[in-house]
């Protein structure tokens, strides 16, 4: 098993400019916006509208909820997905409902000079979804919003002040997407975001359950289970297969609510499958660059943070095939969104 630390969260700026700043990581499962020091939004980026109106029905976590259920007039919509916007006029919708929200926090201040800040983008994105998000947050108000690499924000966040001499390598596992990013000189060299995260274990753990008990369950109930039971296989360890929960869906031949008992083990082969596809992406990658320059990183270990960083596992999986230490973060939730420039 490789060594891993555990990161505290660095301190971060807070005067009297920095309480106006905004700063917004827009994920594609999560938005979490700070406003200088204080938190004022940490919900699904989900949005629900009429689709003869446009009117919003709700935002965040109210909207999510309707997921599934929803009537065929209201529209649920995640507008980012794999870290890029995907339905700008829904984007829009969120954006400007949220900030409707967070009003109540707006200084004298931002009134004058107007919302400034920045916001999480991927690294590699193409011109065009760099400009599709810049138009989205203009028409939504956000003008003064500046982009910054998610990987960047990230490596702020749990390396601060780096050594000149020293490269590191940071690697952010969200929802849909896998970004990592190599730094040198305190700057990011090289940045690549990849179309993997927990989201495609959540549709396995869906996927598994209908096939083997011919039961259906929801994205959150399979949310839940992924958490409970959720492990990437390490070599001669048992704790998976032992872990068991009950389960409940509905039948897909009866259309009858039940509830099974689920083992851990039923999902070690295709989790393992998706982290073996996550490693080759990274071994891809390094084989791209100057063998000096991931050298000098790896020897640093691998910074991982991100919400699926906590799959059982998957960190200890990480540091064997990658055969160098981890450094997991305290904050995987918050380390990109604390990473955002503060004045």
């Amino acid at each position: 098993m490789r060594f891993i630390s555990r990161l505290a969260p660095g301190a971060f700026l807070d005067n009297y400019f920095s309480k106006d700043l905004l700063r917004i990581d827009a994920g594609s499962s999560n938005t979490r916006i700070f406003s200088g020091s204080r938190q004022t939004f940490n919900e699904p980026t989900c949005v629900a509208f009429h689709r003869a109106t446009g009117s919003v029905v709700a935002v965040g976590t109210k909207a999510a909820a309707l997921l599934g259920k929803a009537p065929d007039s209201i529209t649920v919509s995640f507008p980012v997905q794999y870290g890029v916007v995907a339905e700008p006029s829904a984007y829009e919708l969120f954006l400007k409902t949220v900030m409707k929200r967070l009003a109540a926090n707006v200084s004298p201040l931002q009134m004058v000079s107007g919302q400034r800040g920045s916001i999480g983008c991927p690294a590699g994105a193409s011109p065009v979804e760099l400009h599709v998000l810049q138009t989205t947050l203009e028409t939504a108000g956000l003008g003064g919003i500046k982009q910054m690499p998610r990987s960047a924000a990230a490596f702020a966040s749990l390396v601060g002040k780096s050594q000149p001499e020293i490269s590191y390598c940071v690697l952010d596992l969200g929802g849909q997407t896998a970004e990592i990013g190599i730094f040198s000189a305190g700057e990011l060299v090289v940045g690549k975001t990849y179309k993997w995260g927990g989201a495609a274990f959540t549709q396995v753990v869906q996927d598994i359950i209908r096939e083997r008990y011919s039961m259906s369950i929801s994205w959150h109930t399979a949310e839940q289970v992924k958490a409970e039971l959720g492990q990437v296989p390490i070599a001669g360890s048992a704790w998976g297969r032992i872990k068991k929960s009950a389960v409940r869906g509905k039948h897909l031949v009866s259309q009858i609510s039940e509830t099974q008992i689920v083992t851990a083990d039923i999902f070690e082969e295709e989790f393992s499958l998706l982290a073996q596809h996550l490693v080759e992406y990274l071994e891809t990658f390094f084989a791209e660059l100057p063998s000096e320059l991931v050298t000098s990183a790896l020897e640093q270990g691998l910074y991982l943070t991100g919400g699926t960083s906590q799959l059982a596992g998957l960190a200890d999986y990480l540091g064997t095939e990658l055969k160098c230490s981890i450094h997991l973060s305290d904050q995987p939730f918050f380390d990109v969104v604390k990473g955002l420039p503060t004045a």
